[in-house]
């Protein structure tokens, strides 16, 4: 049976991304454990929280390098609104501290505020185009990126909503939020990304 670890850094609702998982037949593990993060088919950084508590979390429990190792694998990786956000360079939201870097970008606040609730996306080079509605709850959102492979903007500010880079995608909406839309993009993934997982 295919599994996927949770990382259980104090910054998440793991509970409904776990049983989001489950709905395509996944044997969820929530921890952050170095052995789980890497030898997890797929491994997924949730996000509700502050980014600079949530990477000293991560710093404490000694996840990083984990993460870090599992993405120089090759390996697949989801993160989902924080949990994208921390794979990025840097926040706005906490100076001076780093992020996981396996994004070149960089996050900052939302001039229009915080988008909560349904928002539309639209496609920007990409090959991938989960175009349609999907449930955000940010005020901080992923710019400037330059290594992207595949991407997708969204709402006025021309922020991340969806990002790929080899195996590591980013989401700065929650699938596991998004109903149908969320399940559809997910089975998109599954197949045109992680072929391995199906």
């Amino acid at each position: 049976m295919k599994t996927a670890v949770v990382v259980d850094y104090g910054a998440g609702n793991v509970g409904s991304i776990s049983n989001f998982l489950r709905n395509f037949d996944f044997k969820v593990k929530i921890s952050s454990a170095a052995k789980c993060i890497m030898d997890a088919d797929l491994v997924v950084l949730p996000g509700v929280g502050s980014f600079g508590p949530a990477k000293l979390s991560l710093d404490f429990i000694q996840a990083c390098q984990s993460i870090l190792n599992r993405a120089s694998a090759g390996k697949p990786i989801l993160g989902i609104c924080l949990g994208f956000q921390l794979m990025t360079m840097s926040s706005q939201e906490s100076e001076g501290t780093s992020g996981l870097g396996l994004f070149h970008a960089t996050t900052r606040r939302l001039m229009d505020g915080p988008v909560i609730g349904w928002a539309e996306t639209f496609p920007s080079n990409a090959s991938i185009t989960p175009n349609g509605s999907y449930y955000f709850n940010h005020s901080f959102g992923v710019f400037e990126t330059s290594d992207f492979d595949v991407y997708t903007l969204s709402g006025s500010e021309p922020y991340i909503a969806y990002a790929r880079k080899n195996k590591m995608v980013g989401t700065q909406f929650h699938p596991e939020k998004s109903q149908q839309a969320g399940i559809d993009f997910f089975v998109t993934l599954l197949n045109d990304c992680w072929q391995e997982l199906k």
